[in-house]
Formats: structure tokens, sequence, C-alpha cells
């Protein structure tokens, strides 16, 4: 019989796999979504590009903590068997995730300066979707090991909890910046994307005549 990966005969310890499961669950449905949010919609064609430097640390402190987290992981797996096919299927996505992560990391650090148009035009959409998809991997995995290591279920209520407010922010951020006429800038730049549209836009609001 495959035992659960919190049992007592030889398994890992309890405080082992919870460091693992709330290391990974912070990053990923908390640090990361909030990241991706201010990446979003914290770009203003008015301001700095504090933003920038706020989501770059953000991520360099989610792939430290992502590390430790899969460091855990790996100790808690030696230590778990025979694993359930729940387990191994936790495990590869975990490995997936950490190759996307690498990507993720590695495609940040290769950003290509702004005025190099023709690499921006496929690195961008790369950096986004890579993202997403790995918010959504994380996401998935946090699941399967809530339900694999036999948790509470209030576990999954402050999952759903947390991850619905971040990007329901970022979603009303978004609305609010669109009815606002805000433009986004360019990663790590103090200027907008769209050149052209915000001058469209400064044009637009100073043409609306003060009551």
């Amino acid at each position: 019989m495959q035992r659960s990966l919190l049992q007592d005969d030889g398994g890992p310890s309890d405080i082992l796999v919870e460091s693992h499961g709330v290391l990974m669950a912070v990053v990923f449905v908390a640090v990361l979504p909030l990241s991706a949010v201010i990446a979003a919609t914290f770009r203003k064609a008015q301001g700095s590009n504090t933003w920038f430097q706020v989501h770059r640390t953000i991520g360099i402190i989610a792939a430290l903590i992502v590390v430790v987290g899969l460091a855990l992981g790996i100790v808690a797996w030696q230590q778990s068997q025979p694993a359930s096919d729940l387990l191994y299927a936790h495990i590869v996505i975990g490995a997936l995730i950490f190759a996307f992560a690498i990507l993720q990391a590695g495609t940040a650090l290769a950003a290509p300066v702004r005025k190099n148009a023709s690499l921006r035009r496929w690195w961008r959409p790369a950096h986004q979707y890579n993202g997403r998809l790995l918010l959504l991997l994380g996401l998935a995995n946090t699941f399967i090991g809530i339900y694999e290591a036999e948790a509470d279920n209030s576990w999954y209520i402050w999952v759903c909890i947390v991850w619905v407010a971040i990007v329901g922010f970022g979603v009303g951020k978004a609305i609010y910046n669109r009815r606002s006429g805000q433009v986004p800038l360019a990663a790590g730049s103090s200027t907008p994307a769209n050149a052209a549209t915000a001058k469209a836009n400064v044009k637009a609001h100073s043409s609306v005549e003060m009551p």
C-alpha cells in the first residue's frame, strides 16, 4: 500500500512537507501574481520606471524562494518512496514549472533595449505568455500538493481567497487605467510604450473644457 506523504513510517516530517508547501504556495498564489499585476497595470505614461524595479525585485525574491522550496521538495520526495501516481504528477509539473521559471528569468535578463523594436516584437509576448503559463501551472500544482499532503480544507479556501483578491485587483486596476487613458510603459523605460498613443491621449485630455 502506498503511503501518504505525511505518514510517520519513515516518511518526511510534517515540518519538511509543510515548509515546502507554504513556500511554494506563497510564491505562486501571492508573490508572482502580485508581480504580474504590477507589471501589467502600474506602467504609466507620466510615471517613472519604479514599477519595473519593483517587478524585478519581486521576481528575484520569488526565484530564491522557489529554489529553497524545490530543495525541500526534493528531500521530501526522496524520503517518501514509494510515491503515489499523484505525487509523481506533482513532481513532473514541478519540474516543468522550474524549467519555465528559468526561461522567464532568462528572458527578463536578456530583455532587448527599447530602441530594438524588432527584438521586442517577439520578446515581450514571449515573456508575458510564459509568465502566465507559469502562474497557471503553479496554481494547479499548489492544489495538487495540498491534496497529496492531505492538508486541511482551509488551505483551499485561503489559496482561492488570496489568488482571486490579487487577480481581481489587477483586473480592476486595468479597467481603471483604460478608462483614465493611462498608457503603459515599456519594460525598464520611463517613456510610453506607444508615443503616438500617448500624444493622442494628451491631446484628447487637453481638448476637454473644464466646467
